[in-house]
């Protein structure tokens, strides 16, 4: 019982410096009349994704992130528990309610591929271009696919064509574009 509020009182103490030095970092870049990383454009697909984050409680939000880290681009169940475990989260209620959160907002992409071992994607690059790529996914699977995602309010048309490389993007040979 006394390591469990242990580490409880831990990871309260990271989220209070995490957001201490978010705090610094703003005033630093006011004094030096930049402005502040939050106001920045950001150009990182991943990082837009990550800002639906923010009505998470903190120490859910640093958890959730901390995990994000720990993802390789091709995800299997075990390494999503590997991922929650090395964010220092262990209870199996908590590897769960990460799962469902990650997939819920978008972050976990589903892999259409019934032979992979794989059951997720964390890198929408890596989802856009596996869809293109795999000749035993056709125009009308994909389009199934992204059109639910974006029912569900989790990837758009749009997201996967951006997230495409520009040197595929601009051809005509895309199959979300034969069915859609």
């Amino acid at each position: 019982m006394q390591e469990y509020m242990e580490r409880d009182r831990l990871a309260r103490l990271d989220e209070r410096l995490e957001r201490i030095e978010e705090q610094q970092d703003e005033l630093l870049h006011l004094l030096r009349n930049e402005a502040a990383p939050a106001q920045t454009d950001r150009t990182h697909s991943h990082t837009d994704r990550l800002a639906n984050l923010d009505d998470l409680e903190p120490q859910v939000r640093q958890g959730v992130k901390s995990t994000i880290e720990h993802l390789p681009d091709n995800v299997s169940e075990s390494d999503f528990e590997q991922a929650v475990h090395k964010a220092g989260r262990t209870d199996p209620r908590t590897v769960e309610k990460y799962k469902n959160l990650l997939e819920s907002r978008g972050i976990l992409l589903p892999d259409p591929r019934t032979s992979s071992d794989y059951k997720w994607f964390s890198s929408p690059r890596k989802f856009a271009l596996v869809c293109e790529q795999d000749p035993d996914l056709s125009a009308e699977n994909i389009a199934e696919l992204v059109d639910s995602l974006e029912t569900l309010g989790k990837f758009s048309v749009k997201e996967y064509r951006d997230a495409l490389p520009d040197s595929m993007a601009d051809g005509d040979d895309l199959k979300i574009d034969e069915a859609f």
